[in-house]
Parts: C-alpha cells; sequence; structure tokens
C-alpha cells in the first residue's frame, strides 16, 4: 500500500474566491511575521486595517500594500467591501470588538484562544448565531505541513487505530519585554491551546477527561507558570501524554517531539520531518516543504473564505473550538485543583 502524499495537497488550499474583502484588527507582530506574508502570497483581497496604534497600522499598509487605513473600528465596519474581519488582538476587548463586528454582519476569524474561560467561548458562539455571521477560531497549527502529514496518515489507515499520543515541546519565553509575561496563564493557555487542539485533532474526537500540573521555573519573569505535564482521555479510546516547558536556558530552546502510536505502526516528528514505521516493516520520511509559519496561517482564512461561499460551517468554528476550549480549561482547573477532571 502507497503512504506517500505530495507536497501540494500538504499545504492550505487557496480560496475558491479570492475576491471576498478582508480587514485586519489588530496590526501587531502576528499579523506582520505571519497573517499577511500568507495572505499576500495567495493573492487574499487586503482592503484594510486599524489597530489603536496608528503608527503600526500606517506601517503595516505601506509593508503590505494595504489600501486603506481607518481611523476606527466603526469606520472599517462600515465599509461595503469588507466581508471578513480577521481580530488579532489581545484579549482585553477582544469580545466587544467581535460584538460589534458581528452585530454589523460581518464574518470572523477570531485568534486564538477564544477567551479565558469556557463560558465565554460559548458566549462568542451566541453572539455569532444570534447575528447570522460565520465565525472561525484561528488553530492555525492544524494546517502545518507536518501536522497535516500526520493527520493524512492517520485518516489513511497507516497506523491502525489511534492508541497513544506523546507531545513534548520546549522553548523560551520569559523576555520582561513582551506582553506574554504578564499574561495570566500563558503557557498553558495561550500557547498551549496551539497542543491541545493538536491532540483532539490527532485522536479524532473529544477528550473525556484530563489531569494537569504546573509548575514556575526558578528566576522566572512570567507572572504565570511556565512549565506543565498534561494526561488526556479521549472518548476514541486513544490516551495522550503532554509537556511544555517554556523556559529551557539554551540556545536551541525550541524543540517538537511527537509520537503517534496505533495497532499497525506509529508516526514520529519533530517541527520539520514526519516519520512513518509500520509493523510489516514499512518506513517512509518527509520533510513537508509546507511551514507553520507563515503558511498555515491561510489554513484559516482560506477555509473561513470557502465556508462563506460554500454557505457551510467553517472547519474549526467557533462551535467545534469549543471542544479545545473544554479541554483547555480543564487542564488549568486540574492543575489548580490538583486532581483529574472530567469533561463529559
Amino acid at each position: 500500500m502507497d503512504f506517500t502524499v505530495p507536497d501540494s495537497e500538504l499545504r492550505p488550499k487557496h480560496p475558491s474566491d479570492k475576491n471576498i474583502g478582508i480587514a485586519l484588527l489588530g496590526c501587531g507582530e502576528i499579523v506582520n511575521i505571519a497573517h499577511l506574508p500568507a495572505y499576500n502570497a495567495a493573492g487574499l483581497n487586503i482592503v484594510a486595517c486599524f489597530d489603536l496604534d496608528q503608527e503600526a497600522a500606517a506601517k503595516t499598509a505601506e509593508k503590505f500594500a494595504i489600501p486603506n487605513v481607518c481611523n476606527s473600528l466603526e469606520e472599517m465596519l462600515a465599509r461595503k467591501d469588507v466581508q471578513i474581519i480577521d481580530i488579532a488582538i489581545h484579549i482585553e476587548g477582544r469580545k466587544e470588538a467581535f460584538e460589534l463586528c458581528a452585530k454589523a454582519g460581518k464574518n470572523v476569524l477570531l485568534q486564538k484562544p477564544v477567551a479565558h474561560s469556557y463560558f465565554d467561548a460559548k458566549e462568542y458562539v451566541r453572539i455569532a448565531d444570534e447575528n447570522k455571521i460565520a465565525y472561525a477560531v484561528n488553530q492555525q497549527a492544524r494546517w502545518a505541513g507536518t501536522h497535516l502529514l500526520i493527520k493524512r496518515w492517520i485518516q489513511g489507515g497507516a497506523i491502525g487505530e489511534v492508541e497513544f499520543i506523546r507531545f513534548d515541546m520546549s522553548g523560551w519565553q520569559d523576555d520582561p519585554a513582551t506582553w506574554y509575561v504578564k499574561c495570566p496563564d500563558f503557557t498553558l493557555v495561550d500557547h498551549g491551546i496551539h497542543y491541545f487542539d493538536l491532540l483532539r485533532f490527532f485522536a479524532g474526537s473529544d477528550a473525556l477527561r484530563v489531569k494537569a500540573i504546573q509548575r514556575r521555573s526558578r528566576n522566572q519573569v512570567n507572572i504565570a507558570p511556565t512549565m506543565y505535564a498534561a494526561v488526556v482521555d479521549f472518548e476514541s479510546g486513544a490516551i495522550a501524554s503532554h509537556t511544555f516547558n517554556n523556559k529551557v536556558e539554551t540556545r536551541e530552546a525550541w524543540r517538537m517531539s511527537i509520537q503517534v502510536d496505533g495497532d499497525e505502526g506509529s508516526i514520529e516528528a519533530d517541527f520539520n520531518t514526519v516519520k512513518l514505521k509500520r509493523k510489516d516493516g514499512t518506513q517512509i520520511e518527509h520533510a513537508p516543504t509546507s511551514k507553520w509559519f507563515p503558511d498555515a496561517f491561510l489554513g484559516p482564512m482560506s477555509d473561513l473564505m470557502d465556508a462563506i461561499a460554500e454557505r457551510r460551517e467553517p472547519s474549526i468554528s467557533g462551535k467545534s473550538n469549543l471542544g479545545t476550549m473544554k479541554l483547555l480549561m480543564g487542564a488549568l482547573e486540574s492543575a489548580e485543583r490538583g486532581q483529574a477532571v472530567h469533561l463529559k
């Protein structure tokens, strides 16, 4: 059986209609290094941007040839050529901005995590449904070439039924000059949501139960713990272990190791390469050309655009993302209470 997957199938697809007008709310670092490079490379129609920091908005517009810099969110929402708002601002003010966008009838791609509570995450879904807009969450890691290949091999039966997932991360985000050192639960919630979502993606089901612990590193600047470990029990029968040390004091702190074991074989991956090893002796190693930054950032936006054109729910809709939010908030609750949390 041939399990090779061409690189053309391991990158986000371009939307069927590139003329849908997109506006950026927020012109910070992530927009400049990931969102807009991916959108421009695909030829998307970016018509406007707005940021409370008008200088940042002007610089972003100049860099990416965005024709309109708005003076307010209200001005941007009044534009008839804007159909999608890409909300890429911090958690403060995000819900109010989302509600204004929804009431103006604008479809929304919202930054992750959408909220710091499951209740608030459900409120976003309610607001979107009430105003009949399409609402997607920017869980772009699912579209990274390595992660897409893992999912393709799982779906194609390359390792049989998924039984165990191990996902280990390490990095360093303890710079006192950054916003995230002042963010409550940054490592577990704001950053960790990428990996908890990928656990759901690979398991192919929602979680039943989670047990987590978190700790502070010596002399850390972050107000929140920079290390955590979690064990997750999924409805499918798979179990997962996940760890993240976000204060590794080396010059090469950023490392990722993924292992997915099934009853027919295993998949191993790092940031760049994915390996398939089957019990029949088959072995394949591939390094997809499409990367997480910036390539994968096209995925959620392109899917939202196609969802609008096809009048369907986005793949990572606010509603479907509730499963990730429930797991994430369950992990946080477990770490705080010191006991496993049942999610069903």
